[in-house]
């Protein structure tokens, strides 16, 4: 997983109508692979956080040190994704989580 800082430098050459509403140094997680869904309306877990980063500026969290969240977050994320073999996921069940935090199972 890859943690990236958002800027917006060269956004006239993106194809896109309006520089991005995007803060500029937001941090933006991105999966090896580049994917943000597996499907159709299947976003995953990374597009989520990523999601939920974004509103931090709305949602009383406004200055960029309290946007460090996305590090631990990084961090929960790659300790699920190796726990019990990679079968633990941010969006999968409590009970899954619990276990992947249990000591000597």
């Amino acid at each position: 997983m890859i943690l990236n800082f958002f800027s917006s430098r060269g956004w006239e050459s993106w194809d896109v109508e309006h520089r991005p509403l995007i803060p500029e140094g937001m941090p933006v997680l991105i999966d090896d692979d580049l994917r943000f869904e597996d499907g159709p309306a299947v976003p995953r877990p990374t597009a989520v956080v990523n999601r939920w980063l974004r509103e931090l500026p709305a949602s009383g969290a406004p200055a960029p040190s309290s946007w460090d969240y996305a590090r631990v977050a990084k961090e929960w994320m790659g300790f699920l994704g190796r726990a019990r073999g990679g079968s633990v996921r941010l969006a999968g069940t409590a009970e899954g989580r619990v276990e992947a935090l249990s000591v000597g199972r």
